[in-house]
């Protein structure tokens, strides 16, 4: 079962962007076992996305290190390796897009990428460059801080709302104050 983390994102791609999604594909590796947070579908544009899902409230990924070099390849070479790591997530996600090779798309924090503008285009950046070199052009980066409002916006106050995590937003509108379709800020 997915996290809730994954599950909120999850729920953006079916209710706001009206994405189809699978979600924890499991896989064999050497060690043991890993997975696929999400495979998500956009049917008009016909593209599948390799998502990855890394909240991180806390953590904050260096730009630079105490002497002012250039940290921010390094830095996103952590998160971008799980993309990568494996040939067997490539074989996953190939045997079910019948051989398209999605685009890497990772779901964190501004927090974790940066506060700052200036930084998180430099992080991104980054990211990019490290999955590029490794044949994924193209890749996303999408930020909790932003899609968690999107969704709060768009689950009504009454309505079909078929998983716990809406009918836990639905019911937080309704009796928490949260008012007019959005979040305190």
């Amino acid at each position: 079962m997915a996290d809730v983390n994954e599950e909120i994102v999850g729920q953006y791609l079916k209710v706001v962007k009206k994405w189809l999604y699978a979600a924890d594909i499991g896989f064999e590796v050497d060690r043991g076992h890993s997975n696929i947070d999400l495979l998500a579908y956009d049917p008009c544009k016909r593209q599948f996305y390799d998502v990855e899902v890394k909240y991180r409230s806390a953590f904050v990924a260096p730009e630079r290190d105490s002497a002012g070099r250039d940290k921010s390849g390094k830095s996103m070479a952590t998160i971008a390796k799980q993309f990568v790591a494996y040939p067997e997530r490539d074989t996953t996600l190939r045997s079910f897009t019948n051989g398209r090779k999605p685009r890497k798309l990772p779901v964190t924090t501004k927090q974790m990428m940066g506060k700052s503008p200036k930084k998180r285009v430099a992080m991104e950046k980054a990211f990019r460059n490290y999955l590029a070199k490794r044949g994924h052009p193209n890749a996303l980066v999408w930020y909790f801080d932003d899609i968690v409002p999107e969704l709060v916006t768009r689950v009504a106050k009454s309505g079909r709302h078929n998983t716990e995590l809406l009918q836990t937003i639905r019911m937080l509108k309704t009796y928490s104050g949260l008012g007019k379709d959005e979040l305190p800020r």
